[in-house]
């Protein structure tokens, strides 16, 4: 019997994995979760607007508007091979990074798991609402839909005494997947049998977690083609020039939102220095340009170069190499830098080509096809880095 409840609730996570939930490219989308945040504190996307019903929404906002502290919900489409790779707590942490507010960020993703990630919060409010989210996981059916699963963590968060309830949702899960005949303990803390094996439940939850990776990684394989990889490695210049310019424009704010989060991996898992201060730094900057309000293709370039600039600061003992002053999407500046009209610039091999043979320069452009540096940004400032530091002119600029 504790087998056949194994294999049930496995098979249960497994079909929860393998339900289609929408594209995969409209999967994570962060920007439009930021800009609905703005306005509200629930977001749902389109792709997944039928599983939550109007009622149901404005039932929830009323109670997240009454809340002491704020917590902000986003609803997107997930799945496998995504951006984000189905993954939901890497969804908040570029949706926090993006938003930016002190809050709660709370999301649902495609295996029915309620996933919360706390930003300038009070430790004691992350822990609560991490322990509701788990309680709740726990309580609830794995199909349960996320308005009902959002409800139940509110519900928990009121709870005063949420640890008891968690200890009972723990002692239910175990007895619901698989402990068999045997009594239900009186604690949660994990049981062993008399041999030494472990429970059913345990048993359970691991066959679960088997059939969950197995079925996760067999539609990764399925998925490789046509799914956007997200690559964590160091942006370098020629990377930024080809990630730009094959991209379309969502697809670079997506893909500068899945470096930033690369980036701030390793600033936590680097001891603190100089240079992981610099790479904060970089990490501040980039931020503030994914967050502006009308981002131009300036700003979203910005944004690489600082991370690419984050990146080296953590990986490298030389200095960065200038970039090109007409568009850091080109090569590194080449050689010494050439005069343009009494101002020398360092160019990219490219365009020194260009400027002696009186050919027009590739310059990048903002939204009004002006060149850049004729704008008052910070990239117009520094020139993303062919005269001065990117990073401190957004830092100095747009506090």
């Amino acid at each position: 019997m504790a087998s056949a409840r194994a294999r049930v609730a496995a098979t249960t996570v497994l079909l929860a994995l393998l339900v289609p939930v929408g594209r995969a490219h409209a999967v994570g989308s962060v920007s439009p979760a930021a800009r609905g945040l703005a306005q509200a504190p629930l977001y749902v996307a389109p792709a997944v607007a039928e599983t939550v019903d109007a009622p149901t929404r404005r039932r929830l906002l009323r109670r997240l508007g009454r809340r002491p502290e704020p917590i902000l919900v986003a609803l997107v489409a997930f799945a496998p091979g995504d951006a984000f790779d189905g993954d939901g707590p890497r969804f908040l942490t570029a949706l926090t990074g993006r938003v930016g507010r002190r809050a709660i960020y709370v999301t649902y993703d495609a295996r029915g798991i309620l996933w919360t990630r706390s930003h300038r919060t009070p430790s004691t409010g992350e822990d609560r609402a991490g322990l509701a989210a788990r309680t709740v996981n726990l309580e609830d059916r794995f199909d349960s839909p996320p308005g009902t699963r959002l409800s139940h963590f509110l519900g928990a968060l009121d709870d005063p005494d949420l640890p008891a309830r968690a200890r009972r949702a723990v002692v239910a899960f175990d007895k619901r997947v698989g402990s068999g005949s045997r009594p239900a303990p009186t604690s949660p803390a994990p049981r062993s049998d008399d041999d030494g094996g472990l429970s059913g439940g345990s048993v359970a939850l691991i066959a679960a977690g088997a059939l969950l990776l197995a079925g996760a990684a067999l539609l990764l394989v399925r998925r490789r083609r046509g799914a956007r990889h997200v690559d964590d490695r160091p942006v370098l210049p020629e990377r930024v020039l080809s990630l730009a310019r094959e991209a379309s424009r969502d697809d670079l704010v997506e893909s500068a939102d899945s470096m930033l989060i690369a980036l701030s991996g390793l600033i936590d898992a680097a001891p603190a220095s100089a240079q992981t201060q610099r790479a904060l730094d970089a990490y501040e900057a980039a931020s503030r340009a994914l967050r502006a309000g009308e981002r131009d293709l300036p700003d979203l370039v910005g944004a690489l170069v600082c991370i690419d600039l984050g990146r080296h600061a953590l990986g490298s003992e030389r200095d960065p190499q200038r970039p090109c002053t007409y568009d850091p999407r080109h090569a590194p500046a080449h050689g010494r830098p050439v005069k343009v009209d009494g101002t020398k610039l360092p160019l990219c091999q490219a365009c020194r080509a260009d400027v002696r043979a009186g050919r027009p320069a590739d310059v990048l452009r903002d939204g009004a096809g002006r060149p850049y540096f004729d704008g008052d940004t910070p990239w117009a400032a520094s020139g993303y880095g062919a005269w001065s530091d990117p990073v401190r002119a957004v830092l100095d600029t747009r506090r």
